[in-house]
């Protein structure tokens, strides 16, 4: 996020609890910011969000899940790991999201009634979930992450390998096309998954696409760049 963005999000948030900003192209999925205003008081005006729940990188390639107040002690550029990102407020009415990881900018005193502003920025889709009480796409497309994510962690555990070490080394941009690159991959090899879903089959298709135009043809599947790791072990693919 530079310099002109960020005053952008600043003025905005003047008036909110939260935002998303910068999207990216029409038919992609997501936003590259999210900002999170917590104040002292409720402004009884918007959601007031008091605290946040998301990964953050605790040491080297370490990520935890932690739960982020107004005046948590946090420096500007903390990693964020994969994972939802919930929002509370004083009665505990969650709002949800879903990221592939980036870093989070805490810039304190930055609004009109005091206050800190919180602002993830990633190069990858940041998914708004459970838009207007529905399921939508992106919904189905975090939760097909989060499923393989899963699988992921489990398969490299049974390797003798610490699969949450080895996905921080990951940037947000590499994990996310990975995710993709798998996901379409299951869809080909599973046609019933696209008669299910079409929707995020179409998603799938449209992004897997892009991401190889823009990367020469090579996408590469996420337990193919856990699959070196393995190797850097001594280890045999499964």
């Amino acid at each position: 996020m530079n310099e002109t963005e960020l005053r952008t999000v600043i003025r905005v948030m003047e008036r909110w609890g939260f935002g998303l900003f910068f999207p990216f192209a029409p038919d992609r999925p997501g936003f590259r910011v999210l900002a999170v205003a917590m104040r002292p008081q409720p402004t009884y005006a918007h959601y007031d969000p008091e605290r946040m729940r998301l990964a953050l990188e605790r040491g080297r390639n370490v990520m935890e899940r932690a739960t982020v107040y107004m005046d948590s002690p946090l420096t500007r550029g903390t990693r964020v790991g994969p994972g939802n990102l919930i929002l509370e407020d004083r009665v505990e009415k969650r709002v949800t999201f879903y990221t592939y990881g980036g870093r989070l900018e805490v810039i304190r005193n930055g609004l009109p009634r005091a206050g800190t502003l919180f602002a993830l920025s990633s190069p990858a889709p940041i998914l708004a979930l459970d838009t207007m009480q529905s399921v939508g796409v992106e919904d189905q497309l975090a939760a097909a992450s989060e499923a393989l994510l899963a699988r992921l962690r489990a398969r490299q555990r049974r390797r003798g390998l610490d699969p949450d070490a080895q996905l921080a080394q990951l940037s947000p941009a590499t994990l996310y096309a990975g995710c993709i690159q798998s996901l379409y991959d299951e869809y080909n090899r599973v046609p019933a998954l696209g008669m299910t879903f079409p929707a995020l089959h179409r998603l799938l298709q449209r992004e897997q696409a892009g991401l190889a135009a823009a990367m020469n043809g090579r996408v590469t599947a996420l337990e193919q760049r856990l699959d070196h790791f393995a190797g850097r072990r001594g280890l045999t693919a499964s």
